[in-house]
């Protein structure tokens, strides 16, 4: 394609390559979570066993030399080259990141990476926390089974669009997430119990985002769009909650649970311990033991992790967005952020890039066209479907 030199092909290619190797979320994941919850609940939530992790098994040193030897000097457009080197400092932030894990340095790394919690967050988190009712709903509950089936099948209804769509359904042990997508692939905890009627919103959110971007960022000429570009990470969970409210069935709990976050972020920053993280959860705001332990947890992370901040950040991002753009399809060219946008239509409409191959159903739908017209008339805190 056009625009696109040997010299970006070989600089794009060899960060791509080091953005799989970091894998910093495993790095600062903790194990033997489980475990620790029976162990919280047995002492009565007194003392939580200390956060274990998997041994650092990358070359960080390697990496940092890789990064600090690229030379972006011959690139021939301006746009790449600076999209590429936004990139490459991500990625010195993010082998700073494990190298601070359980350290004072982690959360500072992570503030730069991720953001803190901005005073508008946390109205917006504590307006949510506010408003959205508590709903104590007894929910008939799939399998994991049935979670795959669905997937499956949704995954053969894409491939039928374009026959080089495919991904991995990975079950695992001790995933530290019900649900996750790494490099294109779906993996999900052998332990997940789920909502049945949430299963359809859930693998919106997986795989009509998470796997389709990354589908449509590999038939890009740049392979970052696949892995994602600097700070992909807020549209992307953005959207992907936006997903489930388009697929029709974002509870009041869910949200409570990403304003929640907000929270418990902020209380990170502030050095606040797990036990008191799961204490004010469940005190103040009133959600689920299992619930808060988890979402404590998360914001502890190798020592403060703000990333979670970043799941309401995109919430209010892609929303105020859809109040002002007729047509979403865009935001679906890869992995990016939102404040990329721009660079990366002016790519598409110079022939360097390509629209995305693929579109989400539920942007299509009868039912998500009715739901993207009522999201456009109502504040955020209303932005969940009650009874889910």
């Amino acid at each position: 394609m056009e625009g696109v030199c040997k010299e970006t092909i070989k600089a794009d290619s060899i960060l791509s390559v080091l953005d799989s190797k970091i894998n910093w979320l495993e790095m600062v994941s903790p194990t033997n979570n489980h475990k620790r919850w029976v162990d919280f609940k047995k002492n009565n939530f007194k003392k939580v066993m200390p956060l274990s992790y998997k041994k650092i098994n990358v070359d960080l040193d390697g990496i940092s030399s890789e990064l600090d030897s690229l030379d972006f000097s011959k690139i021939k457009n301006p746009i790449i080259a600076s999209l590429l080197h936004e990139k490459k400092e991500e990625l010195d932030l993010f082998v700073d990141l494990i190298k601070y894990r359980g350290t004072d340095g982690f959360l500072t790394t992570s503030i730069h990476l991720f953001g803190g919690t901005q005073p508008t967050l946390l109205n917006l988190a504590h307006d949510i926390l506010k408003k959205v009712p508590v709903e104590n709903n007894k929910e008939e509950m799939a399998s994991v089974l049935e979670f795959v089936d669905f997937a499956q099948n949704v995954r053969e209804t894409y491939k039928k669009e374009n026959c080089s769509f495919d991904f991995e359904i990975n079950l695992e042990e001790d995933l530290n997430s019900s649900l996750m997508v790494n490099q294109g692939n779906l993996y999900i905890s052998r332990d997940m119990h789920v909502p049945r009627n949430r299963i359809p919103s859930l693998v919106a959110h997986e795989v009509e985002v998470h796997v389709l971007t990354s589908f449509n960022g590999s038939m890009q000429p740049l392979r970052l769009l696949k892995t994602g570009l600097a700070n992909y990470d807020t549209l992307q969970e953005g959207l992907a909650t936006f997903s489930e409210y388009l697929s029709g069935n974002l509870s009041g709990e869910r949200l409570r649970v990403l304003a929640a976050r907000v929270i418990a972020s902020e209380l990170a920053i502030k050095g606040e311990s797990i036990e008191h993280i799961f204490a004010n959860l469940m005190e103040e705001y009133n959600i689920d033991q299992v619930e808060s332990f988890d979402i404590a947890v998360r914001a502890k992370r190798g020592g403060g992790l703000t990333k979670d901040a970043v799941y309401l950040e995109g919430l209010r991002q892609v929303h105020a967005y859809s109040k002002t753009e007729d047509d979403l399809t865009s935001l679906f060219i890869g992995k990016f952020s939102l404040n990329q946008r721009h660079m990366l239509e002016k790519l598409v409409s110079d022939k360097v890039l390509i629209s995305p191959m693929l579109t989400p159903h539920f942007l299509k739908q009868k039912q998500g066209i009715k739901l993207l017209q009522e999201a456009r008339t109502r504040d955020l805190s209303e932005l969940f479907h009650k009874g889910s």
